[in-house]
């Protein structure tokens, strides 16, 4: 399934995605989960299919790492409750 999203990502941006950054895209994406790792494709393909992305690939690798960044837990915020 992910493997059809990065391919159906590459050809709505219009891009070549290099092998290197292939593998990295989908080892971040399996690492992610299923379902976070396809609504953050169906996210960013159709934001880039509606071109409001200048650079799809970078955009791409932001979401994965902005996506990745662990979220805190429970009711705290700021490491307070």
């Amino acid at each position: 399934v992910i493997s059809g999203l990065i391919k159906m990502f590459s050809n709505e941006a219009h891009v070549s995605i290099p092998d290197y950054q292939y593998k990295q895209i989908l080892r971040n994406l399996t690492d992610m989960g299923q379902s976070n790792a396809i609504d953050l494709m169906y996210t960013v393909i159709d934001k880039v299919s509606r071109g409001g992305v200048q650079n799809p690939l970078g955009y791409l690798m932001v979401s994965i790492t902005s996506a990745s960044v662990p979220k805190p837990q429970g009711g705290e915020i700021n490491g307070t409750n």
